[in-house]
């Protein structure tokens, strides 16, 4: 009887030891959806920090990386400078072609259940674009909101609109000029919707940049293969008429640039165009120029947003640009001689600061040309530039 109540009293001793030791592990342990939440932390920090390795692997000119993480369908929301819509890519890879050696630390990453926050800082490289320089960029430091879906990143909120300046911009070969002396410079802009188009007489002396700086377009000369552009530029010289054709599913917008003859009727612009389809036509810059004998003609153009407390300066000796404000303000100081026109007249401007926002432009020639951002909101700038050599 002895043995037989010992060995009930070890069996329930040992029954009681156990329910002891499992109430102490589910005391101890985290509850299976609480381990779930925390891999789930863990793998969303680090699809995280692959964003912002593929934001630094586009800096340095490699857009993949960082679209490889970006959901089909990805939004930004108050993140791209002056409202651009320019993809984050191109937008990254263009910041660090005007900045090469910009280098991006994340610092910190807290995670959330359905969003998490970043922390990162961004230091610029010294700038490199051609007789450009951008000064007063510094160091930033500032906060990203990611909202995380399939494995992508869907969603950016940022605590403040980012700092890659350049939107956009071209460039073209270099060619002779066609002429000497006081020539009209004229920048326009075509909105062109789907399935519009615009012919273009071009006359003897006259030389055209066209450049699509949004959509698809198809330019058709006579006796040519028509040539498909896509953020490309076109070079017309010559006489004849020449055709832009809206092509693709989104709108196309056309940015063309004229150097004429004063005595070519296409400097007063209405009737040197027609249109078909719907089109809005801007005539955003016009003035005269001194083009000197024998020189070659580069061409480029750049989209520009200023912050608050940067400079965009043109160090070039030879050439002309036109610099219109399509958002904000700027102050404009001029070496040289330039042109800026305020209510429909102009005033004559050299080493002087002019306010310069839209719908001002200003034609600047023969000397440096330094812009400031004006006010906290910064401004947002088309720049079109002949240089000459």
């Amino acid at each position: 009887m002895g043995t037989r109540w010992v060995l009930v009293v070890a069996a329930l001793l040992s029954f009681a030891t156990g329910i002891a030791v499992s109430e102490a592990r589910l005391a101890f342990a985290p509850p299976p959806d609480a381990v779930a939440h925390g891999s789930a932390e863990a793998r969303d920090a680090g699809l995280a920090r692959q964003f912002y390795r593929g934001l630094q692997a586009a800096l340095d000119g490699d857009p993949e990386v960082l679209a490889s993480v970006l959901a089909p369908d990805f939004l930004e929301h108050g993140c791209a400078p002056g409202g651009a819509t320019t993809a984050l890519p191109a937008r990254a890879v263009a910041f660090g072609e005007l900045f090469p050696g910009s280098t991006l630390t994340v610092e910190e990453i807290i995670p959330g259940r359905e969003r998490l926050s970043a922390r990162y800082a961004l230091e610029p490289g010294a700038s490199t674009a051609n007789d450009w320089q951008i000064t007063g960029m510094g160091q930033w430091t500032t906060t990203d909101v990611l909202r995380l879906a399939g494995g992508r990143v869907a969603e950016r909120w940022c605590a403040e609109p980012d700092r890659l300046v350049m939107m956009g911009q071209g460039t073209a070969d270099d060619v002779e000029a066609t002429g000497s002396g006081i020539r009209r410079f004229t920048v326009e802009l075509f909105e062109m919707g789907p399935g519009s188009a615009i012919s273009i007489t071009q006359r003897d002396g006259e030389r055209r940049w066209v450049w699509v700086t949004k959509g698809q377009a198809t330019v058709k000369r006579p006796g040519a293969a028509p040539e498909t552009l896509t953020g490309e530029m076109a070079t017309e010289s010559g006489s004849g008429t020449f055709t832009v054709e809206q092509n693709g599913r989104e709108p196309a917008r056309v940015l063309v640039a004229t150097l004429a003859p004063l005595a070519s009727p296409s400097t007063g612009v209405p009737g040197a165009w027609v249109a078909g389809g719907p089109v809005e036509r801007e005539v955003v810059a016009k003035g005269d120029v001194d083009v000197p004998a024998g020189v070659t003609l580069d061409a480029h153009w750049r989209q520009v947003v200023l912050t608050a407390g940067t400079t965009l300066s043109w160090l070039g000796e030879g050439g002309v640009q036109a610099i219109v404000p399509l958002g904000g303000a700027a102050v404009a100081t001029i070496g040289g001689s330039g042109w800026v026109p305020h209510g429909g007249s102009g005033v004559r401007a050299s080493e002087r600061a002019e306010l310069l926002r839209a719908p001002d432009w200003l034609i600047a020639s023969g000397g440096a040309v330094t812009l400031t951002a004006n006010g906290d909101g910064g401004a947002e700038l088309l720049v079109v530039e002949l240089p000459w050599k």
